[in-house]
């Protein structure tokens, strides 16, 4: 009996010892199973990964040649569209002056004739009407001052004041300025009676006019009063050199000609008042007839563009009248520089646009370079 049981002790403790390594070896089994499929996943993933590190440094790649073609080609077609809109710009600049020259040359041939006399004689007439209204209506309250050179030249002021404002503008400035160049010179005593004056200074481009006037022109409201004309001419007395400005110069000269003078020059240039009232009104109606002619011109254009449609690819200003070949420069001008109310055309101002059109290309070239 004892016997019978221990053997059958030893078979149980085999039975188990058989389960556990049977159980074991499963476990072995099934370990080994899950970590090689954890490491041919991990190992699946490893490959993914690099296959969309490949594309991406693929896509990246091409991305970065893309848009280095990209701005090549944007680089090339903003200065191809502002060469074009130089020289659209320098075509419009040369019909305005030509459209300045035949206006020009045609009232010259009307002046000569009657009827443009005639007209003159009336334009003269409705003038002066109103400039005594705006005088009545402005009165010019002048100080009185002992020293007789500043009295002198607030009567020369008055003088220039055709329109009798208070203030020069443009037009009556460069009047002043004509006078002061072509004043004949009065012969000294004892010279030759054929003999020529001095030699006249050279005359003032249109730039430095516009220049010296908005030098003179302290407030910047466009007109010159008679304290800013005292306060320019008083500080160029009281510098030690001549000014740089050969403008300035020239000026400054003129008046001390004629303030200098003794008290018949201002009573010559009193009765000369009406040939300078002539004259303004002369140049006043050529003028008109000028912005006339080019904003007419100007009108036709830009219906002309705005019937084209879309396709011509050309920009303009409501205001000014300025052209421009990108809408990103049209949106700069009208909310930064654009302060006019009305289509006005200059051509001085639009070889101004011309040149910093030009200026802008050197930049563009320059930045490239």
């Amino acid at each position: 009996m004892r016997a019978k049981l221990q053997s059958h002790l030893d078979d149980k403790i085999k039975g188990d010892i058989w389960e556990n390594e049977i159980l074991l070896t499963s476990a072995r089994v099934v370990i080994a199973r899950g970590l090689r499929t954890l490491y041919q996943a991990r190992k699946l993933r490893i490959e993914e990964a690099e296959r969309r590190a490949a594309h991406l440094r693929r896509y990246a790649a091409k991305t970065r040649v893309c848009l280095f073609v990209h701005q090549i080609w944007t680089v090339s077609w903003l200065r191809n569209k502002r060469s074009c809109n130089v020289a659209s710009m320098k075509h419009e600049l040369a019909l305005f002056e030509a459209n300045d020259r035949d206006v020009h040359l045609q009232y010259t041939a009307i002046f000569a004739a009657p009827i443009g006399k005639d007209l003159l004689k009336k334009e003269l007439v409705a003038w002066r009407v109103g400039a005594q209204k705006r005088a009545s209506q402005e009165t010019l309250s002048v100080e009185e001052s002992a020293d007789p050179v500043v009295m002198r030249l607030r009567q020369c002021f008055l003088i220039f004041d055709l329109d009798g404002s208070g203030t020069l503008d443009l037009d009556e400035f460069q009047i002043m300025l004509s006078y002061l160049r072509g004043k004949k010179q009065q012969p000294k005593r004892g010279s030759v009676g054929g003999s020529k004056s001095a030699q006249q200074p050279p005359k003032l481009t249109t730039a430095q006019v516009r220049n010296l006037f908005a030098e003179l022109d302290r407030d910047g409201n466009g007109g010159i009063t008679c304290q800013e004309v005292e306060s320019w001419w008083t500080k160029e007395h009281e510098q030690a050199t001549l000014s740089a400005s050969a403008s300035s110069n020239f000026l400054s000269r003129g008046l001390d000609g004629l303030v200098f003078q003794s008290h018949g020059l201002l009573f010559w240039l009193l009765g000369r008042k009406q040939q300078l009232e002539r004259k303004f009104v002369k140049k006043l109606m050529v003028r008109r007839a000028m912005e006339k002619a080019k904003r007419e011109w100007l009108q036709l254009e830009i219906d002309r563009e705005v019937a084209a449609g879309v396709s011509a690819r050309v920009f303009r200003c409501c205001s000014c009248g300025r052209r421009f070949g990108l809408r990103r420069d049209l949106e700069d001008h009208v909310g930064y520089n654009c302060n006019s109310q009305d289509l006005v055309v200059d051509t001085f101002t639009l070889k101004k646009w011309v040149h910093e059109e030009e200026f802008r290309l050197l930049e563009d070239v320059n930045g490239d370079g």
